[in-house]
């Protein structure tokens, strides 16, 4: 449970830093955040170690795009969900090389898991 706290404080209590850059034609893109996630070098062991405290199961995977901070270009990494469904935990880590090590990252960690309903999207029209 402890554990459980601190990765929460470490994904909600971060500094973000918003900011909204041009594009060439003079318009605003989207928003970016720059935030802290917890990440280690020992990655599946990291990524094992946490779904077994929380008891959570391979939910869904993908290839996802980030922009790793000073980097020029996106990169894609491995996206990975755990969920528990009797205590409805989940956590979402990003998997990839760096250097030498397979590093995870834990982009988001939650509770309350259920399935989406749809109810934050824009009636279409």
């Amino acid at each position: 449970m402890k554990y459980f706290l601190a990765l929460c404080c470490c994904l909600f209590f971060y500094t973000a830093h918003a900011q909204t850059p041009p594009l060439k034609d003079g318009t605003k893109s989207q928003l970016l955040l720059n935030m802290t996630v917890p990440c280690r070098e020992d990655g599946v062991r990291y990524i094992t170690e946490t779904v077994d405290e929380y008891e959570e199961q391979e939910f869904a995977s993908g290839v996802i795009s980030i922009n790793p901070m000073g980097a020029t270009t996106p990169i894609t990494v491995d996206l990975l969900m755990y969920v528990n469904p009797k205590t409805r935990t989940f956590t979402l880590f990003t998997l990839q090389p760096v250097g030498e090590y397979e590093v995870a990252c834990v982009v988001a960690g939650g509770i309350k898991f259920t399935p989406f309903t749809g109810e934050f999207r824009a009636e279409k029209k």
